[in-house]
């Protein structure tokens, strides 16, 4: 019978080390990376974001925008930004849009929001997520889900864009 060498039995624990580390590595990057991911969203790389401190002037030099929100950054949300990205980069809308982020917007923000910039046709209407709002002249005239039980869909985007009058600015 053949006797196996021991350094054979080290460098196969040493192997067994390496690879149980580099697995551990790449799942706590994957983590890391789908967490960056599911935080961050693809329309504020894509228009800009405009945070609350900065919305009033915003809105005082640009009156007529498209202001897409969203609070969270849920599978279903990426999914719809995605083809939103997509759909804004084939019309050439991207002067039209600016994100604001649902999530670090303060109660007192949203409330300030409706009181002051939303018409009074819909100052009563809840604000879901994610959703679209046009602002002309300096007032929110439309919103495209008024209520949460719509399911969100790109579809419902450019009849919205087309009643509302953004894509013949385009």
């Amino acid at each position: 019978m053949r006797t196996i060498p021991k350094k054979n039995y080290v460098l196969l624990g040493l192997l067994t080390v390496v690879t149980i580390l580099a697995v551990i590595y790449t799942s706590k990057w994957y983590h890391a990376s789908k967490n960056y991911y599911l935080e961050n969203s693809v329309m504020k790389e894509l228009v800009g974001e405009v945070k609350e401190l900065e919305f009033e002037n915003y809105i005082l030099e640009n009156p007529d925008i498209v202001i897409y929100i969203a609070d969270n950054q849920s599978d279903s949300t990426k999914k719809i930004e995605k083809k939103l990205k997509n759909y804004i980069l084939d019309e050439n809308l991207k002067s039209h849009f600016i994100y604001v982020n649902g999530k670090e917007g303060t109660e007192n923000f949203f409330t300030n929001l409706k009181k002051k910039y939303f018409i009074n046709e819909i100052k009563e209407t809840e604000i879901t997520y994610p959703n679209l709002l046009i602002v002309e002249n300096g007032k929110v005239k439309s919103i495209l889900y008024q209520t949460s039980s719509i399911e969100r869909n790109i579809k419902d985007v450019k009849p919205f864009l087309q009643r509302n009058g953004v894509l013949e600015d385009a």
